[in-house]
């Protein structure tokens, strides 16, 4: 009895955590154009660098509410549009198969998109990944 409430325990934090991740990944109140810092902070406890990575400006916290009522793994396209901000690694010898070391991360800002955030649900109303379920990011147009 004791394993299972322990189970029960850790796959709900750990859903919490993944939730706060969407945020600490994607989510920003501002930009101020600073790719290598916040990007730093992403591939923090990773092995390679992470290729690109995409900032959602918002500025009202509407994104708080986008799950709201939804289950879980729920695939949902928002209503409003959100600036957008990639940040895409520069380095010249960068292969998508074998990414540089860490210590030689160095990012440049993508174009401004101004597009609807599609985002994967999980449960307590909050975003857990962005992008389609499938994992197709379509940066405001529809893949087929």
């Amino acid at each position: 009895m004791k394993i299972q409430v322990i189970s029960v325990l850790l796959l709900l934090s750990a859903e919490h955590i993944f939730g706060l991740d969407f945020y600490q990944k994607h989510v920003v109140t501002k930009w101020d154009r600073d790719c290598d810092e916040k990007m730093k902070a992403i591939n923090k406890g990773l092995i390679k660098c992470k290729y690109k990575n995409t900032f959602i400006v918002d500025l009202n916290n509407l994104l708080g509410d986008i799950c709201k009522g939804q289950q879980d793994q729920v695939h949902v396209t928002s209503k409003q549009r959100f600036d957008t901000y990639d940040c895409v690694q520069d380095s010249d010898d960068f292969l998508p198969e074998d990414p540089v070391e860490k210590k030689d991360c160095t990012y440049r800002e993508g174009k401004k998109k101004s597009i609807k955030i599609d985002v994967v649900c999980g449960r307590y109303d909050k975003p857990v990944h962005y992008g389609k379920p499938d994992g197709r990011i379509t940066h405001g147009k529809k893949k087929k």
